[in-house]
């Protein structure tokens, strides 16, 4: 977090600096800092968090201090020159203007400074509505980085899962292609017996190939209690997904058997009952968070 607040202070500077220079250089600066953001920054929390510091800081300058780089310095009302007469000639008279901080000439007369006074008013207000806004994407992205930590153990294994799923099948797949066209293609199968020979000849030298490993769930189902805010939606969602996918993939193994035959030959163990078990685990997931959410939702609504 304070990596993520130091890069909006660097950002903010940066404008500062280049508004003193011109407010095109820092349109420049806030376009760089916006494609910078798009090319490096890949959590949404965050590339909103550094387009609302760039653009944010953008309009509060230009609104503070408008487009122009400082004071005008053509003639105005505060460079005229009075003339008073003596009688015989008339002497010209310099008065003068203070700078106004906002650009702007300006006298200290009681209406221009009431004008000044609710300026300041005014810019105090939008920059607390800004400072409202950032505290309440800051608040935003610490809940999504409490629901990430929260379900970070168990969507590492359903990733597994999912994967070592994938390259069991594909790998299968692959296998039974090879035999379709070995059985089809009479120079291609001369050319594998030659590259076959060469390869077991290799795994004579460097050792058997490893056989692609089923990665299974052995994190233990967690409570709703257990579960921050919105951490429980996303948790019920990706075990839903999950089981789905093992449903699919179960009746299609049924299905066809040179696949089923092909899998379990690649992992030397039933494919389909390790399909069979870690559907029931994550039915148990499941089941512990709908039930344990659906009693405690109760109990909310019996006390209302």
């Amino acid at each position: 977090m304070e990596a993520i607040l130091a890069w909006q202070l660097a950002i903010a500077a940066s404008l500062i600096a280049s508004r003193i220079v011109s407010s095109k250089v820092m349109i420049t600066v806030a376009l760089f800092w916006t494609a910078w953001t798009f090319v490096a920054v890949w959590l949404n929390g965050l590339i909103i968090l550094q387009l609302g510091t760039i653009w944010g800081a953008v309009w509060t300058l230009l609104w503070l201090f408008g487009g122009r780089v400082g004071s005008s310095t053509k003639p105005d009302a505060g460079d005229r020159m009075q003339t008073k007469t003596d009688g015989r000639h008339s002497v010209p008279e310099p008065t003068f203007a203070m700078s106004s901080p906002f650009g702007a000439p300006h006298d200290m007369s009681e209406g221009t400074v009431g004008g000044l006074e609710v300026r300041a008013a005014t810019t105090a207000l939008k920059l607390s509505a800004w400072r409202s806004a950032f505290e309440k994407l800051n608040e935003d992205i610490r809940l999504k980085s409490e629901r990430m930590a929260a379900n970070q153990g168990i969507s590492a294994e359903l990733y597994g899962l999912r994967v070592s799923i994938e390259a069991v099948l594909k790998a299968a797949e692959r296998e039974l292609e090879t035999q379709r066209k070995l059985a089809t293609d009479p120079y291609f199968a001369k050319t594998y017996a030659k590259v076959k020979q060469q390869v077991e000849a290799a795994r004579s030298v460097n050792g058997a190939t490893p056989r692609p490993t089923l990665l299974g769930i052995t994190a233990a189902p967690k409570l709703p209690a257990d579960l921050p805010p919105f951490a429980l939606e996303e948790r019920v969602a990706e075990l839903t997904r999950s089981r789905e996918l093992l449903a699919a993939v179960k009746g299609r193994v049924m299905e066809e058997r040179e696949l089923r035959q092909e899998v379990d030959r690649l992992t030397e163990s039933s494919f389909l009952l390790f399909l069979g078990t870690q559907e029931i685990v994550l039915s148990q997931h499941l089941a512990v968070l709908v039930r344990k959410s659906r009693a405690r939702h109760g109990l909310t609504n019996s006390k209302r």
